[in-house]
């Protein structure tokens, strides 16, 4: 490239400039300043014709007051990837799902291409609804375990969390099919000008009285026998928030947190599972005491986001039975009532928890 004086251009005609376009040289010199163009051709400057609307007459140029929106061009994905569907005629979605077999190493560059590869083609598959609705109910091979297993070999390192947040972002979409045709359960509050009365104080007789009420047991109905996961899979996903390199990427935890209810909601008895991983994190006294611990916090936030992201519908109502069941509820509402005049670290905490576990669920708000 050339750098020329603009004040010098700026001097030129047309015709001058025309000559340097066929080769014709320019030689500047302002004391200790040399422009020298040589054989390098510049462009002609570009001409633009502009008029205000309402002088000399009526534009008869287009009128271009707004830039269209590409999101309305973009077709209907049923009918751009409309040619994935012919993979489901020739079993070519449990082939490639098959293939997973074949990756080794993550942090093997041969073996984590391969599994990018993998996970490319069937985000393409995934834009169709059929294709989703065959990925969440496969059986040979398992789809759903084989995803949530090459996930867990992801996060084992910091080199393969891409990898890692593909395949979640990959899963949060298979389950789309299945939330899809899902009626979410709406809870319209009612308004009221008076003032709602403060919680009242619970006596021990009372208290154990409404426990054993609220004692119930979840609608085994609702457990999947076909379900894609298992006790120890889950398990072993929650683990890796406790590793340094995952509690590092604040997205991905919340990725990890915003899925798990998808994986529970279909086995909802798999919920003691996650209660027994922050089991400990939630003794509201001992947060308190231990609020300015940084682990502390993170595990409490963790299960903040799995509450609150719990479906709105009769599946995630199982989810929130056996949290009722299991004590949790019962417990957090009874330290809100016993502490909320005071300003305690965990309080903020407690009430998005009971927000999660008491919507839409009749029992949970009886109480």
């Amino acid at each position: 490239p050339v750098a020329v004086a603009l004040e010098y251009l700026g001097d030129l005609g047309e015709m001058q400039l025309a000559n340097l376009g066929e080769g014709g040289g320019l030689a500047v010199e302002d004391e200790s300043l040399v422009v020298d163009v040589g054989d390098q051709v510049l462009p002609l400057p570009m001409l633009v014709t502009y008029r205000l609307t309402g002088l000399d007459g009526e534009a008869t140029e287009d009128v271009v007051d707004n830039i269209p929106d590409d999101e309305k061009a973009k077709k209907d994905p049923e009918v751009e990837f409309g040619v994935c569907r012919g993979l489901l005629e020739i079993n070519g979605i449990e082939l490639l799902v098959g293939q997973f077999e074949r990756v080794g190493d993550l942090k093997n560059d041969v073996d984590h291409r391969l599994a990018g590869k993998l996970v490319k083609m069937l985000q393409y598959c995934c834009k169709l609804r059929a294709i989703r609705s065959r990925l969440l109910r496969m059986r040979s091979p398992n789809a759903i375990a084989v995803i949530l297993e090459n996930v867990t070999r992801a996060l084992n390192s910091s080199l393969t969390l891409d990898t890692a947040t593909d395949l979640l972002n990959m899963l949060t979409i298979i389950f789309q099919a299945e939330t899809e045709d899902t009626d979410k359960v709406a809870v319209v509050p009612k308004t009221s000008q008076t003032q709602a009365p403060p919680p009242r104080e619970i006596k021990s007789k009372e208290k154990k009285k409404r426990e054993q009420k609220h004692t119930i047991t979840p609608d085994r109905t609702a457990v999947s026998n076909n379900s894609a996961v298992n006790d120890k899979q889950i398990e072993k996903l929650l683990t890796y928030l406790h590793k340094d390199h995952v509690k590092s990427k604040p997205s991905l935890v919340y990725m990890i947190m915003k899925i798990l209810p998808l994986f529970v909601v279909r086995r909802p008895d798999l919920t003691i599972v996650v209660l027994r991983a922050f089991g400990k994190y939630l003794n509201w006294k001992e947060f308190d005491k231990w609020e300015g611990k940084e682990s502390w916090r993170f595990q409490v936030s963790c299960f903040v986001t799995f509450t609150r992201t719990i479906p709105l519908n009769t599946q995630g109502n199982q989810i929130r039975k056996v949290c009722l069941s299991q004590g949790i509820t019962l417990e957090t509402l009874d330290y809100f009532i016993a502490t909320h005049k005071e300003n305690r670290p965990s309080l903020p905490y407690v009430l998005q928890i009971l927000a999660g576990l008491c919507h839409g669920l009749p029992e949970a708000q009886g109480v």
